[in-house]
This record gives C-alpha cells, structure tokens and sequence, in this order.
C-alpha cells in the first residue's frame, strides 16, 4: 500500500513539474550594454553611413554589449581631433590625412580597418562647360576642400597642373555655390555630390581619382593607440558589429535605405538608394573579393604614403606595417554575401 502511495505521489509531482515547465518557459535574457561609446564619421549621415546606421537599429552593436553613438563630423568637428581628445572612441575618415596626422602631428593613432577599396573621388564640373581632363581645368575656380585636398592635389599633379594655375574656392559641402556658377569644379564623391546634382537637373561630368592613376583607399575606421591597447575586446566588437551592418545592408538594400531613411532627417529616398548602389562595388571590389570587406594592406597605405611625400606634404612617411593593426579584422566573419 505505502509503495503503491509513493508510487501515486511521485506520479503526480512528476506531472505538476512538467505542466510548470511548459506554462512558464524561461525568459530569454536581454544582452546588456557594457560600454557607451562614439564615432565621428567625416560628415553628415547618409546612406554612405549604412553600415553603422544598420547595426544600430539591427542590435548588431548591443549584441556584443555596445551602446554607440554616430556623430556628424565636419572641419571644424574633425575625427581627427575629436579622436586625439578622446572625445570619440573612433573616427572614419580619409586614409591620407590621417597618416598626415600620425607623422607630421606625431598623433598616436593605428587604423584598424578600411570601408571602401576603391576611392570614391572625384572631380565634378558642368557637362556645358566641356572640362575632360585635369589640363582643361587651367584658369578655372575649382571648390577646395581640406578634407579632401589629398585626393584633389594627387589628381592636379597627375594631370600635370599646379595649384597656382588654378583658382580656389575654399568651400565645405552645401552645393549652392556649385549650382549657381560660383565655381566651375566642385570636390565631389561619386555617390554624392553628382547624385544631387543629377537630382535637380544639371548634367555633370567627372573626372575621378581612378581615371587619372590616382589609387587610394577611402574611409579608414582609426582609433587612440592607447584605447586599442586597454579596450581589445570593444574594438574587436567595434568593428564585428559595424562589418555585420554592411554585410547586412550588401544583402538587404532595400530594408538598409528604409533604416537610413528612418534614423535620419532631410533625406531623399531615391538619392540615398543611388548612394548604396554606388558604394557598393567599392566597398566590395579591389581587395575585398579576396581578403574580405573592411580589409587594409599595409603595402597599399606604403603607396598612399608615397603620394603623401611626392606632394610634399609629408617629409617622411610612416611604414604601413607601423600605421595598421588588422589584427582584428582576421577574426572576424568579412565574406561578402551574396546579392538579392
């Protein structure tokens, strides 16, 4: 009888365990946000910032326990200086100022990984205005713009033109002056300036840095020697998280411009999808096809290094093997995904 009993009663407590099981399932624990931390891209943010905006809204950053902050970078805003002070943990910007910064400015900086393996640069003028080559740019007013006076002076030099014979414009990036005859070429990316002004009606030309034998990277992610030292881990996480956006956005263009478009104000969406359609194949062209997105040779910075000192604007410039840490960018997922 009493085994009969205990038999009854574990029976029925198995019983009770099971129906508690199943009503009350364990909770899915949230990942925490261990770390807030910023960015500093070179302008404002567009769908050339896919990459950081699809993470965000995606988890991808609280995934790995991060909290980040994309901040619209400017010349009075520089990534540069704002990363120097520590005011953001990372900055984006064009690979040649910040090895100008590293070797003339003695800033203790490492880059860390490269968006785009083509550079985007280019030269815009009015199709009316007949300007083919650099040599049809003489006597002309031509839009200078610190953050991309590297690219702009390369591509003087290989089209054998000096600064003197031309006439500059300092200019920053509202295309007024461009649109109303202020000046006859504007310092453009292709997946910029020339989109707006397609966009309004104008018929532009272009003459980029590609054309001219002007091989640069574009966009590198950098950051304080120091912080990559004491905080690996939110590097590492860093740059998984912002690498997974692209992918992402690479794989799903259509919902990546419906997540630029809704984090950001002012925005045409017929522009920004032109934007990621274009940058696209730089980000994953040269060589990404086999290295991986976000990949950086040390040889290719060596090679912007020497159009740093055949400019003079470097006396000396750095080995790429001293300036890139792409350790980082080994241990991580960077295939290129397949389109739609």
């Amino acid at each position: 009888m009493k085994k009969s009993l205990l038999l009854v009663t574990a029976i029925l407590l198995t019983f009770v365990l099971m129906s508690c099981d199943r009503s009350t399932p364990p909770k899915k624990e949230e990942p925490k946000v261990v770390k807030k931390i910023s960015v500093r891209i070179p302008w404002i943010r567009t769908a050339a910032t896919t990459g950081l905006e699809v993470a965000a809204e995606q988890g991808f950053f609280k995934e790995v326990g991060l909290e980040v902050e994309i901040k619209p970078g400017s010349v009075e805003a520089s990534p540069l200086r704002k990363v120097l002070n520590s005011e953001d943990q990372f900055g984006i910007l064009e690979p040649a100022q910040v090895l100008v910064g590293i070797a003339e400015q003695k800033m203790p900086l490492v880059i860390l990984a490269m968006k785009m393996q083509r550079s985007p640069f280019c030269l815009m003028s009015k199709t009316e205005k007949g300007i083919k080559t650099i040599q049809d740019m003489k006597g002309k007013r031509i839009g200078y713009n610190p953050l991309n006076d590297v690219s702009y002076l390369a591509m003087l030099k290989a089209g054998n033109v000096k600064r003197e014979n031309v006439k500059e414009v300092r200019v920053q990036f509202n295309l007024e002056p461009f649109l109303q005859e202020q000046v006859d070429v504007w310092p453009s990316y292709i997946s910029n300036e020339p989109v707006v002004a397609k966009e309004k009606g104008v018929n532009v030309s272009l003459i980029c840095a590609d054309d001219v034998g002007v091989h640069l990277y574009e966009h590198a992610l950098f950051a304080r020697k120091d912080f990559v030292q004491k905080s690996p881990e939110v590097v590492e996480a860093f740059i998984r998280a912002w690498i997974k956006g692209w992918q992402f956005a690479i794989k799903n263009p259509e919902q990546a411009v419906d997540i630029v478009m809704k984090r950001t104000e002012g925005l045409d969406r017929k522009n920004e999808q032109k934007v990621l359609e274009i940058i696209t194949p730089l980000i994953t062209g040269g060589q990404a096809a086999e290295k991986g997105i976000a990949w950086v040779d040390p040889q290719m910075i060596d090679g912007i290094g020497r159009i740093l000192v055949d400019l003079k604007l470097l006396a000396n410039a750095p080995a790429g093997t001293d300036v890139v840490d792409n350790s980082f960018l080994q241990k991580i997922d960077r295939a290129i995904p397949a389109k739609p």
